[in-house]
């Protein structure tokens, strides 16, 4: 679960992560962006979403090196 802290209330988020195969050309919506996950981290977007963003990019990398057998160094 992900928290943050707003002024007023707190936001707890529980993500759910699902694998897209493919995007559907009707899925494309002007001013909607697909975008890889590397790219959407250093994208403008909100503080929470960012920390979602760097978890999801943290546990993937994470995931890669363990199915690899690879060294893994959070650094």
């Amino acid at each position: 679960m992900l928290r943050h802290g707003f002024t007023h209330f707190t936001l707890d988020i529980e993500p759910i992560v699902g694998r897209v195969k493919r995007v559907a050309p009707r899925a494309a919506q002007p001013g909607v962006l697909w975008i890889p996950l590397e790219e959407a981290i250093g994208a403008a977007v909100p503080v929470p979403v960012r920390k979602l963003l760097r978890a999801l990019a943290a546990n993937a990398t994470a995931s890669r090196c363990a199915m690899f057998g690879e060294a893994f160094d959070e650094a």
